[in-house]
């Protein structure tokens, strides 16, 4: 009797064990879906950095995210994986 029980506490821990690592390959698979993109947004004649310059990312022309750059013109930007379009706006 106390190996039979023992033989289905150990089937039910390893369905736990396979569940929980699928868990976690699905979660590491999500989070590859995704990218930072990073960047300083400077001025094309006198390299100065634009602070408080916009990136925007643009798909079919919809805005899927933007972002404020800081004062040394620094962006980060978290996107999923495809092709985008980057507009970078600088108002006087």
């Amino acid at each position: 009797m106390y190996t039979i029980i023992k033989k289905i506490i150990l089937i039910l821990l390893e369905i736990i064990l396979f569940f929980l690592v699928g868990i976690g390959l699905d979660l590491a698979a999500q989070s590859s879906k995704q990218i930072s993109l990073k960047g300083t947004i400077i001025d094309n004649t006198t390299n100065i950095p634009l602070e408080f310059a916009t990136a925007i990312v643009l798909k079919s022309n919809t805005i899927v995210t933007g972002v404020t750059a800081n004062k040394k013109g620094e962006f980060t930007l978290t996107v999923n994986k495809g092709s985008y379009i980057i507009s970078l706006v600088y108002w006087l």
